[in-house]
């Protein structure tokens, strides 16, 4: 049950009004089925680590740790850790399975064994948590900091 409260904590942050830079869209079902939409988070790579920020700036998403590898110009990741961070406190989230892809490239490539098109630094991710929670995030990176 703490995985729902810290992954909807960080969504409410995400309806906030939203700056003019942002470029992603995320997407929650809750296990009873009921589905909220945000739109207008910052979606950024800094130091490795795939972070989405609240339009407010007041919680952030992060995947501190994932494997990846090519699939074709793609580049696909599962996570392996994750976290939100508000307020000066991080709190872990437990899920069960995730997938990201992400075009680095500068031309719209296609998604392996889809029809679905990915913009150029466009990104894709869907996460399941362990007590049922879908997210899903489309956008583009709006940031690399190596």
């Amino acid at each position: 049950m703490r995985t729902i409260g810290y992954l909807a904590a960080f969504i409410l942050f995400i309806a906030a009004v939203a700056p003019a830079f942002a470029t992603g869209i995320m997407r929650v079902q809750e296990n009873d089925g009921s589905v909220r939409v945000y739109k207008n988070v910052s979606i950024k790579i800094v130091h490795q680590t795939l972070r989405v920020t609240s339009a407010d700036g007041a919680a952030t998403f992060v995947i501190a740790h994932a494997a990846c590898a090519y699939d074709g110009p793609l580049e696909r990741c599962t996570p392996i850790a994750m976290r939100v961070e508000r307020g000066g406190t991080s709190k872990s989230i437990d899920f069960t399975n995730g997938t990201i892809y992400i075009n680095p490239t500068s031309r719209r490539q296609p998604l392996p064994r889809s029809s679905t098109q990915l913009p150029p630094h466009g990104i894709v991710l869907s996460i399941r948590t362990k007590i049922g929670t879908y997210a899903s995030m489309t956008g583009q990176i709006d940031g690399l900091v190596r």
